[in-house]
Protein backbone atom coordinates (compact mmCIF):
# COMPACT_ATOMS: atom_id res chain seq x y z
CA UNK A 1 0.00 0.00 0.00
CA UNK A 2 1.51 3.31 -1.07
CA UNK A 3 1.50 6.16 1.41
CA UNK A 4 1.00 9.55 -0.20
CA UNK A 5 3.08 12.56 0.72
CA UNK A 6 0.06 14.27 2.26
CA UNK A 7 -0.61 11.16 4.35
CA UNK A 8 2.96 11.27 5.71
CA UNK A 9 2.49 14.93 6.57
CA UNK A 10 -0.80 14.14 8.25
CA UNK A 11 0.83 11.43 10.31
CA UNK A 12 3.76 13.59 11.40
CA UNK A 13 2.09 16.98 11.71
CA UNK A 14 -1.69 16.62 11.91
CA UNK A 15 -2.43 20.15 13.13
CA UNK A 16 -0.31 21.79 10.43
CA UNK A 17 -1.85 19.59 7.73
CA UNK A 18 -5.37 20.42 8.88
CA UNK A 19 -4.60 24.11 8.98
CA UNK A 20 -2.99 23.96 5.53
CA UNK A 21 -6.29 22.70 4.13
CA UNK A 22 -7.94 25.85 5.50
CA UNK A 23 -5.35 28.25 4.06
CA UNK A 24 -6.80 28.28 0.61
CA UNK A 25 -10.48 29.01 1.15
CA UNK A 26 -12.83 31.36 2.93
CA UNK A 27 -14.01 30.08 6.28
CA UNK A 28 -16.83 27.61 6.41
CA UNK A 29 -19.49 28.33 9.05
CA UNK A 30 -18.00 25.70 11.39
CA UNK A 31 -14.54 27.25 11.03
CA UNK A 32 -15.98 30.70 11.69
CA UNK A 33 -17.52 29.43 14.94
CA UNK A 34 -14.26 27.79 15.99
CA UNK A 35 -12.32 31.01 15.41
CA UNK A 36 -14.98 33.04 17.23
CA UNK A 37 -14.70 30.63 20.16
CA UNK A 38 -10.90 30.91 20.17
CA UNK A 39 -11.20 34.69 20.22
CA UNK A 40 -13.76 34.52 23.03
CA UNK A 41 -11.42 32.30 25.04
CA UNK A 42 -8.64 34.86 24.53
CA UNK A 43 -10.93 37.65 25.76
CA UNK A 44 -11.77 35.56 28.84
CA UNK A 45 -8.12 35.30 29.88
CA UNK A 46 -7.58 37.33 33.10
CA UNK A 47 -4.98 39.58 31.45
CA UNK A 48 -6.65 39.94 28.06
CA UNK A 49 -7.74 43.55 28.55
CA UNK A 50 -4.20 44.64 27.74
CA UNK A 51 -4.49 42.96 24.31
CA UNK A 52 -8.04 44.07 23.50
CA UNK A 53 -7.67 47.67 22.34
CA UNK A 54 -5.35 49.61 20.08
CA UNK A 55 -1.99 49.66 21.87
CA UNK A 56 -1.63 52.98 23.69
CA UNK A 57 2.01 53.10 22.75
CA UNK A 58 1.34 52.39 19.08
CA UNK A 59 3.46 55.38 18.07
CA UNK A 60 6.41 53.53 19.63
CA UNK A 61 5.78 50.60 17.27
CA UNK A 62 8.43 50.95 14.65
CA UNK A 63 10.99 48.52 13.44
CA UNK A 64 10.98 45.60 13.99
CA UNK A 65 7.18 45.93 14.17
CA UNK A 66 5.64 46.01 10.75
CA UNK A 67 2.06 45.97 11.98
CA UNK A 68 0.25 46.44 15.27
CA UNK A 69 -2.56 44.02 16.10
CA UNK A 70 -5.07 43.74 18.94
CA UNK A 71 -8.06 41.57 19.85
CA UNK A 72 -10.72 44.15 18.97
CA UNK A 73 -9.33 44.43 15.44
CA UNK A 74 -9.36 40.64 15.08
CA UNK A 75 -12.97 40.66 16.34
CA UNK A 76 -13.92 43.31 13.77
CA UNK A 77 -12.36 41.36 10.91
CA UNK A 78 -13.96 38.13 12.11
CA UNK A 79 -17.37 39.83 12.31
CA UNK A 80 -16.95 41.19 8.78
CA UNK A 81 -16.14 37.64 7.61
CA UNK A 82 -13.03 38.66 5.74
CA UNK A 83 -10.78 36.07 7.35
CA UNK A 84 -9.49 32.73 6.25
CA UNK A 85 -8.40 30.47 9.10
CA UNK A 86 -4.77 31.15 8.19
CA UNK A 87 -5.23 34.92 8.27
CA UNK A 88 -7.03 34.72 11.62
CA UNK A 89 -4.18 32.64 13.08
CA UNK A 90 -1.60 35.01 11.64
CA UNK A 91 -3.25 38.01 13.30
CA UNK A 92 -3.65 36.27 16.66
CA UNK A 93 -0.02 35.17 16.64
CA UNK A 94 1.04 38.67 15.58
CA UNK A 95 -0.47 40.01 18.81
CA UNK A 96 1.69 37.65 20.84
CA UNK A 97 4.83 38.15 18.76
CA UNK A 98 4.61 41.94 18.98
CA UNK A 99 4.00 41.80 22.73
CA UNK A 100 6.93 39.46 23.24
CA UNK A 101 9.28 41.66 21.23
CA UNK A 102 8.10 44.88 22.84
CA UNK A 103 8.20 43.61 26.42
CA UNK A 104 10.94 40.99 26.17
CA UNK A 105 13.11 42.72 28.77
CA UNK A 106 10.37 42.95 31.41
CA UNK A 107 8.27 40.67 33.57
CA UNK A 108 5.25 42.05 31.72
CA UNK A 109 6.26 39.91 28.75
CA UNK A 110 5.17 36.79 30.65
CA UNK A 111 1.52 37.84 30.35
CA UNK A 112 1.72 37.54 26.58
CA UNK A 113 3.45 34.18 26.82
CA UNK A 114 0.71 32.89 29.13
CA UNK A 115 -2.08 34.02 26.80
CA UNK A 116 -0.24 32.63 23.79
CA UNK A 117 0.17 29.24 25.47
CA UNK A 118 -3.55 29.13 26.28
CA UNK A 119 -4.43 30.13 22.72
CA UNK A 120 -2.22 27.45 21.17
CA UNK A 121 -3.62 24.80 23.53
CA UNK A 122 -7.19 25.81 22.66
CA UNK A 123 -6.31 25.90 18.95
CA UNK A 124 -5.12 22.31 19.03
CA UNK A 125 -8.34 21.25 20.74
CA UNK A 126 -10.55 23.12 18.27
CA UNK A 127 -8.81 21.96 15.10
CA UNK A 128 -8.07 18.37 16.09
CA UNK A 129 -7.59 16.06 13.16
CA UNK A 130 -9.29 12.70 13.49
CA UNK A 131 -7.31 10.19 11.45
CA UNK A 132 -8.99 7.13 9.96
CA UNK A 133 -7.63 3.98 11.53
Amino acid sequence: MAVSVSRRITMTRPLEEALFQHFIHQMLPEEQLKCEFLLLKAYCHPQSSFFAETPRNIQDYGEPFKEAMWLDLVKERLTERVYTVAWFLRDMRLIFRNHQMFYRASDFGQIGLDLEAEFEKDLKKMFTVHEAR
